[in-house]
C-alpha cells in the first residue's frame, strides 16, 4: 500500500506505543493503515522473528 492508497484518517490517530512517531506521522500525512490491508506483511514479519 503507497500513501496514495491509504485511506484518509477521520479522527485523531490511534495510540502507537511501540512506535511513538509512528502516530505523528499518520496524523501529519492525513492518513491510515488499516491493519487487514497490511495483514500478509504484519504475518511475514511475525514469521521472521523480527520483532
Amino acid at each position: 500500500m503507497t500513501m496514495a492508497e491509504a485511506p484518509d484518517l477521520t479522527g485523531p490517530p490511534a495510540a502507537t506505543p511501540w512506535d511513538p512517531a509512528l502516530a505523528a506521522a499518520l496524523a501529519e500525512c492525513g492518513v491510515r493503515v488499516e491493519e487487514e490491508t497490511v495483514l500478509d506483511d504484519l504475518l511475514m514479519d511475525l514469521g521472521t522473528g523480527s520483532h
